[in-house]
């Protein structure tokens, strides 16, 4: 709303002449759109703490770290393996919805914590992935 102000503000007139009043809308877009920025920084941190309480929360209901653990080390591993699904094989628009990690270096704006940490939270203390390869169906032997 602010940014928009500030972009109102620095229209010009029917004939594209601006007014004096450009000067200020300049200053109020730049602090709306820094607003903004921290809005979404601080959206993501709230929800990046949910993520950790819920998965406290799961733990605490099934009574079990080693369910939600687990998986999260499977899914881990999966990344890390040429047989599970990386990060770049899924669409930007779905990231945000699985437990997969990004592959942007800016960590402000994530919405899901990294797996290395939430799989650190559950456990106490940091755990190896689970290979995917251990996971992998195997072809069936026939003896005939």
């Amino acid at each position: 709303m602010i940014f928009n102000l500030g972009t109102r503000m620095c229209e010009g007139d029917d004939d594209g002449n601006r007014s004096l009043i450009a000067l200020p809308g300049i200053a109020i877009k730049a602090c709306g759109a820094l607003g903004w920025l921290t809005g979404q920084a601080l959206k993501a941190a709230v929800s990046r703490q949910r993520e950790y309480l819920a998965d406290a929360r799961a733990v605490q209901f099934t009574r079990s770290k080693d369910g939600l653990g687990g998986v999260l080390r499977k899914v881990a591993g999966e990344e890390s393996s040429e047989l599970g699904v990386g990060s770049s094989d899924w669409h930007p628009s779905v990231q945000h919805m699985l437990l997969v990690d990004t592959d942007r270096t800016d960590h402000w704006f994530d919405s899901h914590p990294p797996l290395a940490e939430r799989i650190r939270r559950i456990y106490g203390r940091p755990m190896t992935a689970i290979s995917a390869r251990a996971f992998a169906p195997t072809q069936p032997t026939y003896y005939f």
